[in-house]
C-alpha cells in the first residue's frame, strides 16, 4: 500500500549506497520508477527486506531477492540480487543480518541453495558472501583489451 513512498526511499538509498561502485551510473527517479513499476506484479514482498531506523523511520538498508525460476526441482534456489545499506559505520553488518534473515526465510520455504548475484569482487557486499563461505560459481567479463 506504500509502494511509491517505499520505492522513493529505496531510490534515495541506492544513490547513496552504490555511488562508489564500479561502473555505477545514476539514473533519474522517473527511469527508476518506470523500471520497478513494470516489475511490481512479479515482485513477492516476502523476498524484499526494508530496514528502518526506528527513531526516525529512515530507510537504512534493503535487500531484494527472488526465486530462481530456472533452478532444478531438487535444488530450489533463491537469488539475492541487491543488498544495500547506509554508508555510516553505525549500520556496519546490516547487510549480513538481512542476508541471514532472507536465507532463513528461504529455508523455511524449502529452498536450499542461494546465489548472491552479480557482485564485483571489490564491492563491500562481497564481504557478506565471504563471511558465509560462499564460492564463486561464475565470472563475467565486461570489457577486455589485449595489451
Amino acid at each position: 500500500n506504500q509502494w511509491e513512498d517505499e520505492l522513493k526511499k529505496i531510490y534515495q538509498l541506492s544513490l547513496e549506497s552504490f555511488k562508489n561502485n564500479f561502473l555505477y551510473t545514476d539514473i533519474s527517479w522517473e527511469v527508476f520508477f518506470k523500471q520497478y513499476q513494470q516489475l511490481k506484479s512479479s515482485l513477492d514482498p516476502k523476498w524484499i527486506l526494508l530496514a528502518e531506523n526506528s527513531l526516525n523511520q529512515e530507510l537504512v538498508g534493503f535487500l531484494f531477492a527472488y526465486p530462481d525460476l530456472h533452478s532444478r526441482r531438487d535444488q530450489p534456489t533463491l537469488i539475492v540480487k541487491t543488498v544495500a545499506r547506509q554508508e555510516s559505520i553505525r549500520w556496519s553488518g546490516l547487510g549480513l543480518v538481512m542476508t541471514f534473515i532472507i536465507q532463513q526465510q528461504a529455508v523455511e520455504h524449502g529452498m536450499n541453495h542461494f546465489i548472491h548475484a552479480f557482485m564485483h569482487e571489490d564491492a563491500v557486499s562481497a564481504n557478506c558472501s565471504d563471511s558465509m563461505n560462499a564460492e564463486v560459481i561464475a565470472e563475467y567479463v565486461l570489457l577486455r583489451k589485449k595489451l
